[in-house]
């Protein structure tokens, strides 16, 4: 997927990669993959040798697609159960690394929650329960929404692409909510995470909230309008009583979010 593609090339150099995916992908070097889906390939895969288990199903925060298909849900807590059945066997102990949500920290406050989140939260608790009579040990990656630096690179799903088509094509932006505040950070910094958890190897498990980048929509769409030249409107649909806008960005400390774009 999105963020598997970029941590295999940030950790293949040290570590033997085995991928399950449905989609047929090429071997090389320390990479190894096998087109099948979870259930069928931990049914024959002994885990005698196996360091750590990176569970990113589903990784993209917020997936829309959750509300299309709610069965995906379903699926995805069935192939994390299959996950957590065979490393609750294993002698050897397991470093168990899942990708989560930081959508989850606002169930209990949110009204606008989705089922994406309530499955994730459900997922961690799922871990923290099979972590008691278990000997793996388990770190939880709570995330916000992932994005690629180059601009192109981002999946066609995602808001951020869907935005820069439009522009490219003159099209209006149409905005629902004007106060809707993404917040990101790059698979590369979310790579960079995963490999320092596999180098640490701590014995102790752990849940990690990510705290990203945050920006407000309106603000966003402005400064891709201006880098990419586009003639395309803005249009809100939704009024709002105070005609000016307040923008609090924290910027990142290593990188700023619109000088590193890049619109390829």
């Amino acid at each position: 997927g999105f963020l598997g593609k970029n941590l295999i090339q940030s950790i293949s150099k040290k570590y033997k990669i085995i991928s399950v995916d449905r989609k047929i992908k090429s071997n090389s070097g320390n990479f190894t993959h096998f087109k099948a889906n979870i259930k069928k390939f931990f049914k024959k895969k002994n885990l005698q040798n196996v360091f750590a288990i990176i569970h990113l199903a589903t990784s993209e925060s917020r997936a829309n697609f959750y509300n299309k298909s709610p069965n995906l849900a379903k699926k995805n807590i069935d192939d994390l159960i299959v996950i957590l059945e065979k490393i609750k066997k294993q002698r050897n102990k397991i470093l168990f690394i899942f990708a989560s949500s930081r959508d989850i920290e606002k169930n209990k406050f949110n009204r606008d929650r989705d089922l994406y989140s309530f499955s994730k939260e459900y997922s961690e608790n799922l871990i923290k329960q099979y972590s008691l009579n278990s000997s793996f040990v388990f770190n939880i990656l709570r995330m916000p929404d992932l994005f690629d630096y180059k601009i192109n690179n981002n999946p066609k799903s995602k808001a951020l692409s869907k935005i820069v088509k439009n522009l490219e094509n003159s099209q209006d932006i149409i905005i629902d909510n004007p106060l809707h505040t993404f917040e990101y950070i790059s698979i590369k910094e979310i790579s960079e995470v995963i490999k320092n958890i596999l180098e640490q190897n701590r014995n102790v498990n752990s849940i990690l909230s990510i705290r990203g980048e945050k920006i407000k929509i309106v603000k966003l769409v402005k400064k891709i309008t201006k880098l990419k030249s586009s003639n395309s409107k803005i249009i809100l649909k939704r009024k709002i009583k105070n005609s000016q806008y307040k923008y609090y960005i924290r910027k990142n400390k290593k990188k700023n979010f619109f000088k590193e774009l890049i619109l390829n």
